[in-house]
């Protein structure tokens, strides 16, 4: 099972922080002033919290139309799901507010706790394998011209 996050990273480029304040304070149950210190703190705020990544799309399609730069985060929480997925990344969607589709598509990005191992098992050891791989070539080289 998941858990869906919509976060909220700040301002979209070419929005002032005075009008999407405006436009999000409906939305919210924060005063414009702390709405205005989120939106301007630079840190990454979580927004709306869900079950369903159909909510969240939704949700984040609002944000976007709104002027807020934000994404989609999905947690595992099933016990069964934690032995094999460490992260999911909800990415992709079309942002309404540019006049694209908006529900052009969402893309899932998933990483195995495998895969996460793989890629640091050959980061570390890759020097240490050529210079085997080196080595051995070498003597067998060696042996072959006696």
């Amino acid at each position: 099972m998941s858990n869906y996050r919509v976060l909220l990273r700040g301002i979209k480029p070419g929005r002032s922080v005075d009008e999407v304040v405006r436009a999000l304070a409906p939305y919210s149950k924060k005063s414009p002033e702390q709405l205005r210190a989120l939106l301007t703190s630079g840190k990454h705020m979580v927004a709306k919290r869900t079950a369903l990544a159909q909510h969240a799309t939704q949700y984040k399609l609002l944000l976007d139309k709104l002027g807020c730069d934000c994404l989609i985060e999905a947690e595992i929480t099933s016990r069964a799901d934690i032995s094999h997925t460490t992260s999911v990344l909800v990415t992709g969607v079309a942002d309404s507010s540019n006049g694209s589709a908006p529900r052009r598509g969402v893309m899932y990005v998933q990483q195995t706790r495998f895969g996460e191992f793989v890629r640091n098992v050959r980061r570390v050891f890759r020097p240490a394998i050529m210079l085997i791989l080196f080595v051995a070539l070498y003597f067998g080289w060696l042996h072959l011209r006696a």
